[in-house]
């Protein structure tokens, strides 16, 4: 029996600790026991510090938690609490733990500084500590090893395999990082990964930041706190042009002749609108997040982490923090008042910066040619992203605005944009009373694989599944899934004769070297891809003879991306700022299989 398994057992069948992380690093961990450890606060480890990391470390020792994705802002104390966890496997639960982080430099100066020197901040750690071997990168300890590395050096992902693995500046890392990091550990079926940083604004992903890309694989976290005045949770957000919530500041701050602000007023006298129209002051701001953990921990769901996909899968979590939720200076809210506005005269690159350092976001970029299209905001009704479109109400008469008949035949369409390391997905339902036909976007999101992909489809149950096989590196994966499931393959075509060519009972084998059950088959749909891209612009504008809607709030990445592309002089191109265009792809083979099923002409 494997080590770790024999532990594993032993957890369900032995009364647990009682004292959690937090406890033990309260109890065990004291700065001022390492003078010259890279902190400014030499006391005590205080858990309530930043409260919102207490969960994060009761996922850390709960058996069922694999992967953790911290989407940050700069300085949010996320990585003294990840130390905390490491100085806790240390001690309590030896096994093989692994660090990196952005490069070489870096590395070496974190495990001297703060690793090596963290050893004194906990006797147990410390005793432990003097008996191990140690090298400029590795720590053996009696009982475990512990190692530093950096993505781009040679064999960070290859040999040794590690119980642990903490991806430290994550967003800096090469393309792919996410599966490496996943199989130097796949040897431990009870592993933890936590992988934290934030977005980089210099990075060039060419599909996106990969700490936004892993935190929207999961069950998408947000800190959840009541409003003072109606106790209806909200969470901090920037807010921004034309929106009533989020971070303000008094209009008359700016001169009426120069249009320039008053910084130092900005900065003394800016506020927080919620959701709800409470205003709250700067001073509240570190206990109204707290009180978000004080109901947390109270048993009510409604606050502290709460997901955004209740259908995500259990092992994985991901969380996003902002800049008001830290408790420091940076966190203020006039300290980010004054740093936007600095930004915004400085330029672009500046104020992409500013939304990335202290929002982990893209941001309310201004002028940008997605926020410039308004043609999204007329298809959207107001019901939520999970809730099905026809739950939308009046705001004036709490009536149903979309009415539906006894009828009625409704169904959802499942599709799927295959990319090297992503599977990027839209779910819709189709609503048909009569000769009317009626969409809403149901959900909307990225997998890792076919295996995720196949847990989503058996949680929203569609009633069909088209899957692009037009990526040749996973045509392969992409025929099995589809001899699994009876999902069709789908494959855009510009020079096609007709809008819709099927071709059945494909060799899902053909091509490659055969595996498998040599009988199994599967069908394809061949689509012409400039009919049904135009069909998708005419549903956007609404010029479409089926009514074409989405939630308010649909996420920047689906508009961005279901806004992507556009027809100039007969050519097919991608508008500038807008990097990916998955969800359009996706929205177009919704309609494939409308058409396919009759439902659209």
């Amino acid at each position: 029996m494997q080590p770790e398994f024999a532990t594993f057992l032993r957890a369900q069948y032995a009364t647990p600790p009682a004292q959690s992380i937090a406890e033990w690093a309260a109890e065990n961990i004291d700065f001022a026991l390492a003078p010259n450890y890279d902190t400014p606060i030499h006391a005590p480890f205080d858990p309530n510090f930043a409260c919102y990391m207490i969960p994060v470390l009761e996922w850390l020792k709960d058996y069922t938690t694999r992967e953790i994705w911290i989407r940050k802002c700069s300085r949010a104390a996320a990585t003294e609490y990840i130390l905390a966890w490491m100085r806790w496997i240390i001690a309590n639960q030896p096994a093989p733990t692994y660090y990196l982080t952005a490069d070489q430099l870096t590395t070496e100066r974190f495990m001297k500084s703060r690793i090596k020197r963290g050893m004194k901040t906990c006797k147990a750690v410390h005793a432990k500590y003097k008996e191990a071997q140690t090298t400029e990168h590795d720590i053996q300890f009696p009982d475990m090893d512990f190692r530093v590395s950096w993505p781009s050096a040679r064999g960070a992902f290859k040999q040794d395999g590690w119980q642990n693995i903490i991806a430290d500046e994550f967003p800096t890392w090469k393309s792919g990082a996410p599966e490496m990091v996943r199989k130097r550990a796949g040897t431990y079926a009870f592993h933890k990964i936590v992988g934290l940083g934030s977005p980089d604004p210099i990075g060039k992903h060419p599909t996106g930041d990969p700490v936004i890309l892993e935190y929207d694989t999961t069950d998408k976290c947000k800190w959840m706190m009541p409003d003072p005045i109606t106790g209806n949770p909200f969470c901090w957000e920037f807010g921004g042009v034309k929106k009533a919530h989020g971070i303000k500041w008094p209009d008359d701050a700016r001169d009426a002749e120069t249009k320039e602000w008053d910084l130092e007023r900005v900065r003394k006298e800016s506020y927080y609108i919620t959701p709800d129209g409470t205003r709250i002051e700067n001073s509240e701001r570190e206990a109204i997040t707290r009180q978000g953990y004080d109901l947390w921990k109270s048993g009510d769901d409604r606050f502290g982490w709460v997901s955004d996909r209740p259908d995500a899968p259990k092992h994985i979590h991901g969380i996003w923090i902002v800049g008001p939720m830290v408790p420091f200076a940076d966190g203020d809210f006039g300290v980010l008042s004054y740093r936007f506005l600095e930004a915004k005269r400085k330029g672009r690159v500046e104020l992409r910066a500013y939304f990335y350092e202290n929002w982990a976001d893209v941001g309310d970029m201004p002028n940008s040619s997605a926020a410039a299209d308004r043609s999204l905001k007329e298809r959207e009704l107001p019901y939520a992203l999970g809730e099905p479109f026809w739950t939308a109400k009046s705001k004036d008469t709490g009536e149903p605005i979309v009415k539906l008949a006894d009828n009625c035949i409704k169904g959802m369409f499942l599709t799927a944009d295959v990319q090297k390391y992503h599977l990027w997905w839209v779910a819709r339902w189709w609503v048909v009373t009569g000769e009317k036909v009626e969409t809403g976007l149901e959900a909307w999101g990225n997998v890792a694989g076919f295996s995720e992909l196949t847990s989503l489809a058996q949680t929203l149950k569609p009633n069909a599944i088209g899957v692009d096989i037009h990526y040749e590196g996973r045509y392969g994966e992409t025929a099995d899934f589809c001899v699994e499931t009876g999902a069709l393959a789908m494959m855009g075509d510009g020079n096609l004769n007709c809008d819709l060519r099927l071709r059945d009972d494909l060799n899902p084998n053909e091509g490659r070297k055969a595996r498998g059950r040599t009988d199994d088959k599967f069908d394809m749909l061949t689509w012409h891809t400039d009919i049904f891209r135009t069909k998708l612009l005419a549903a956007i504008r609404g010029e479409a003879p089926f009514q074409w809607y989405v939630p308010k709030m649909a996420g920047r990445d689906y508009t961005r991306q279901v806004l992507s592309t556009h027809k100039v002089d007969g050519e097919w191109k991608r508008k500038k700022g807008h990097p990916d265009d998955h969800m359009f792809d996706c929205e177009c083979m919704q309609l494939v299989l409308a058409r396919y099923d009759s439902l659209i002409k």
